[in-house]
């Protein structure tokens, strides 16, 4: 497909062959994907992903409202599952 509009005479041109296989490429990377942009600071921890965030916000938002005892099921569950130790050790090549 791509060799017989790349083929002048008996040669083949490499440049539109090239550019004729990335062309295809990349039209069906954007019509399969989505673009989605990530903002990245450079003081941003690695383990600080979304679920981390989630439930950090949650118990500050606990916290703030003085509901003691859905801030203790939060501590207790962050307790029990170790999430950021767990984040730590799997992303965190210095720490």
């Amino acid at each position: 497909m791509f060799a017989t509009q790349a083929t002048c005479g008996s040669h083949t041109n490499i440049d539109s062959y090239t550019s004729s296989v990335l062309d295809h490429i990349n039209t069906t990377i954007d019509s399969v994907t989505t673009q989605k942009q990530i903002t990245i600071y450079p003081n941003q921890k690695p383990w600080m992903n979304k679920e981390v965030r989630i439930l950090l916000k949650a118990r500050n938002t606990a916290f703030r409202s003085g509901d003691l005892k859905l801030l203790k099921k939060i501590q207790t569950f962050q307790n029990t599952q170790n999430l950021v130790f767990i984040f730590k050790k799997n992303t965190c090549v210095i720490c």
